[in-house]
């Protein structure tokens, strides 16, 4: 942050010169450098000689300034720490999914202190992997687009969301790329993938005098008995 003066005032609003004022980091983990405290001028102006370093979370954040005799009220300094470019992306979703079945996948963009980074906009395509084939041929996919191909994504304010389909029993560790971020180990998404329900209608063919029986069928067993 820039320099930051207040101003000491009385009762009667006139200036309080050589007023002591303590400058001190109220919220956002920031930081000052330099003295903490400073004097007031003629005009009860005092001016932090040091720097005001924001945090690193993304968000409000305040610096309070009060004088060190007196009854008088302190003032309130605000300022808006943004977030910076996207360094990595991080997948997220639930843990567990049945292998055949979607759950919706977020991912986020993020920049070096771990704020979303909300300038990643827009349209943009990315590439998923981490997930098997399944026995029977049939490929993961994520927006309808098989893994391993580049997919179309819209973000908005740095996260996107896309349906997510794992086809074999496995445990996965889902990942993504954009062909410049990616996302690291620590970031990636595990989801344990369990086997789908069996059918409820098991085929048991059985043939007698050219008949065939099927499990599904009580209609052609009791037919069958009545012959």
């Amino acid at each position: 942050a820039g320099a930051i003066s207040v101003r000491v005032l009385d009762a009667a609003s006139r200036p309080v010169p050589a007023a002591t004022v303590r400058f001190a980091v109220a919220t956002g983990n920031g930081s000052i450098s330099g003295a903490m405290t400073a004097t007031t001028n003629h005009l009860g102006v005092a001016t932090l000689a040091g720097q005001w370093r924001l945090g690193v979370v993304a968000g409000t954040q305040t610096l309070t300034a009060i004088p060190t005799t007196g009854t008088v009220t302190g003032a309130t300094i605000t300022a808006t720490a943004t977030a910076g470019a996207a360094t990595k992306l991080v997948v997220s979703g639930a843990g567990s999914q049945v292998a055949a079945t979607s759950q919706p996948i977020t991912i986020t963009a993020r920049d070096a202190n771990g704020n979303t980074a909300v300038s990643y906009s827009g349209s943009k395509t990315l590439t998923f992997s981490g997930a098997a084939t399944s026995p029977g041929g049939q490929q993961p996919s994520a927006g309808g687009v098989a893994f391993g191909v580049a997919t179309p994504l819209t973000f908005t304010d740095g996260v996107a969301t896309t349906p997510v389909i794992l086809m074999k029993a496995e445990s996965a560790t889902l990942t993504v790329t954009d062909g410049k971020l990616s996302a690291e180990i620590a970031d990636r998404l595990s989801v344990v993938v369990s086997p789908g329900a069996p059918s409820a209608s098991t085929s048991m063919p059985a043939s007698h005098g050219g008949c065939s029986l099927s499990r599904s069928s009580p209609w052609a067993f009791s037919r069958w008995r009545a012959r």
